[in-house]
């Protein structure tokens, strides 16, 4: 689908007062608006594309955010998009095609801390959620300084075509 720029959409150019663009957008609306038009899909969708456009172009800092160049955020999935962190969290919230690689969940183990201070100074054997990339994994537990929480990379869930898995996580908890 071909897109246009507001300026387009209402009809006046790149230096049009506010005067011109209430009046470009009131004349779009007077003949496209649904009361008027009717049920027609074009008419509708004219009408809504000059009442966005109106609203970037009326409002004095928009209309510099546009004319700047910064493009406007058409959908969460577009905002999303625009950020590593953001391409993590929609793979995670908005799962595509089912062909699409993404990469697998973390897997989180809770060990209470009672354990990992018996095993101070050794390895320690730790069993992972069933499914994930390993049946056990064995730490070396330092005497000291041992985070209450530990991240091994990609031992996580595995990845969906040929993505990479996501992490496991050890949580050391004290018991009540």
């Amino acid at each position: 689908m071909e897109t246009h720029s507001c300026y387009d959409v209402l009809g006046v150019s790149k230096t049009a007062t506010s005067k011109e663009i209430q009046s470009a957008y009131r004349a779009i609306a007077l003949a496209f608006h649904p009361d008027r038009a009717g049920q027609d899909p074009k008419a509708a969708f004219r009408f809504r594309e000059a009442t966005e456009a109106y609203r970037v172009l009326s409002d004095p800092e928009r209309r510099a955010a546009y004319d700047r160049g910064i493009p406007r955020i058409r959908s969460v999935v577009d905002l999303l998009m625009r950020h590593a962190s953001g391409q993590r969290v929609r793979e995670l919230m908005l799962p595509s095609a089912i062909a699409t690689p993404q990469r697998g969940i973390d897997a989180c183990v809770i060990v209470s801390a009672a354990e990992r201070d018996r095993s101070a100074g050794k390895t320690m054997r730790i069993a992972t959620p069933k499914g994930a990339v390993a049946a056990e994994v064995i730490l070396d537990i330092p005497r000291e300084g041992l985070l209450p929480v530990c991240t091994i990379p990609r031992l996580g869930f595995p990845g969906r075509n040929g993505a990479e898995p996501g992490d496991l996580i050890v949580l050391f908890v004290e018991q009540a």
